[in-house]
């Protein structure tokens, strides 16, 4: 599941632990993201009692998602990075 991607800069390095550990932190955002952005719109439409009182978690929902799909859209863009490496070859 977790790749190996060995990277050394002047500021970080970039391990296996840390790659998996982010994916893990990532897809439990996307999830409760999901989880907590579905239970508002559900009270929402439906008129259930405690619609206002879960906006607030439905928006921080959203940011959850949003934020989990830009780490792995900017993790699989690094990879492809480092699979072809023009300057280098």
């Amino acid at each position: 599941m977790c790749t190996f991607y060995s990277h050394v800069s002047t500021k970080f390095k970039i391990t296996f632990e840390t790659v998996c550990a982010m994916k893990r932190i990532a897809l439990f955002a996307l999830l409760s993201g999901i989880l907590m952005a579905a239970a508002a719109y559900i009270t929402e439409i439906n008129d259930l009692p405690g619609a206002v009182e879960l906006r607030t978690p439905g928006f921080i929902g959203y940011i959850f998602i949003i934020s989990a799909i830009a780490w792995f859209s900017l993790h699989t863009l690094y990879q492809w990075s480092k699979e072809s490496d023009p300057y280098h070859s």
